[in-house]
């Protein structure tokens, strides 16, 4: 489930973010619940899901 999770949170961003566009924590819970079985996920989990991401060597930035 972890993995999955973590997936379909790459996917997200892939998709829509670049150099300009970003998406909130909220948008993410809301994409993961709408897929299906991921309700609840909380903020912490996906700021932390990213952060994993980043450290393989993912760009990810924070909108300041």
């Amino acid at each position: 489930m972890e993995h999955e999770r973590i997936i379909k949170i790459y996917d997200y961003l892939c998709r829509y973010t670049d150099e300009t566009r970003s998406v909130t924590i909220k948008e993410i819970q809301n994409h993961l619940s709408n897929g299906g079985n991921m309700q609840n996920v909380s903020a912490i989990t996906i700021r932390r899901d990213i952060d994993r991401l980043s450290s393989m060597g993912n760009d990810i930035r924070n909108a300041q």
